[in-house]
């Protein structure tokens, strides 16, 4: 990923000194340092096949048909980058396009899936389709948890589930919305802003979600000349990481859910809304 934050650096011709910048900022980063090395979680292999999807469309600028298939891979690897569908889908100006786009997007997964479908389609929907991150951890849904577990409301969790599944929807829906009517966002903004989405909305969580936006936003702090959101968004990240991880290692639940999740977690969840709306703003 390092390397080609570098290569996308030259194709903008930027200085030395911004391109070492940006590399540290995301190699160095302790979001990154903790959740590829501590934690040991392979996001990166997922993300490293969108950056370079992003490097080829803006080295060519235009989409190449067979470069879906990078981005398709990078769904196949981890469904982490599934969040930028909308906005480059919608990238495709023609029908025929958009379906092409569909189509090598969706073969990795379909061929890797194909000598098992017949026996295992239930647990392929259920365990990759279906997959989602840890509820009651992150941003509302943790608002939720403790409402249900400090006060008289009741707690159902079938309910619950049904209503995160329908707020997913309706992000998905918001999103196609927004890339519809902002045809022309370019293909760093729209991916960050995919994530944004994700952050604000998203009713389950994994401390390693983190990383996913970080080589992007290390991009954009080349055009933004003080990037508060990148700096806040990188602090308290690191803070609630730490916190977590700590607390985990030593069975310390106080650390962990109380002090991390909720103490710095919710103001990062907070920092995220605010983020996401000031891009749609300046849009």
């Amino acid at each position: 990923i390092g390397y080609l934050l570098y290569k996308i650096m030259l194709l903008n011709k930027k200085s030395y000194k911004d391109i070492y910048k940006v590399m540290a900022l995301y190699l160095y980063n302790p979001i990154t340092l903790m959740v590829s090395g501590y934690h040991g979680k392979f996001d990166n292999l997922s993300i490293v096949f969108l950056v370079l999807y992003l490097y080829i469309l803006l080295k060519s600028q235009k989409i190449d048909p067979f470069s879906h298939l990078l981005y398709g891979i990078s769904i196949l690897m981890e469904q982490i980058t599934v969040f930028s569908i909308p906005y480059f889908f919608l990238k495709q100006k023609k029908i025929i396009k958009k379906l092409i786009f569909v189509i090598f997007i969706s073969l990795p997964f379909l061929l890797s899936i194909s000598f098992y479908i017949k026996d295992s389609l239930e647990s392929i929907i259920k365990n990759v389709l279906l997959h989602h991150g840890s509820p009651n951890n992150w941003g509302y849904s943790r608002i939720i948890a403790y409402l249900t577990t400090v006060t008289p409301i009741s707690y159902n969790p079938i309910f619950l589930k049904f209503i995160y599944t329908v707020i997913i929807i309706i992000m998905f829906l918001l999103m196609f919305i927004y890339f519809y009517r902002n045809k022309n966002i370019k293909y760093l903004d729209g991916i960050i802003i995919a994530y944004l989405f994700y952050y604000v909305f998203t009713p389950g969580f994994g401390i390693q979600s983190l990383i996913w936006i970080l080589p992007f936003a290390a991009l954009k702090t080349l055009e933004v000349k003080k990037d508060y959101f990148f700096y806040g968004y990188t602090i308290l990240g690191s803070i609630t990481a730490l916190l977590f991880y700590y607390g985990e290692a030593y069975k310390n639940f106080f650390i962990r859910d109380v002090l991390g999740m909720s103490l710095v977690g919710e103001p990062l969840w907070v920092l995220t809304i605010i983020w996401l709306i000031w891009y749609l703003n300046v849009k």
